[in-house]
C-alpha cells in the first residue's frame, strides 16, 4: 500500500514545492515594495 502510495505522494510534494516555488517570490518582492513605498512616503 504505501509503495503505491510513495509515488504519489513524491508527485504531490514536488508540485506543492514548485507552486510554491512560483508563488512566494513574487509575494515577498510585493511586499519589500510595499514596505518601500511606506518608507519613502
Amino acid at each position: 500500500m504505501i509503495l503505491y502510495l510513495w509515488p504519489l505522494a513524491m508527485v504531490v510534494g514536488a508540485s506543492f514545492l514548485n507552486g510554491f516555488g512560483w508563488f512566494l517570490p513574487p509575494l515577498y518582492f510585493s511586499c519589500q515594495i510595499f514596505h518601500t513605498k511606506d518608507y519613502r512616503a
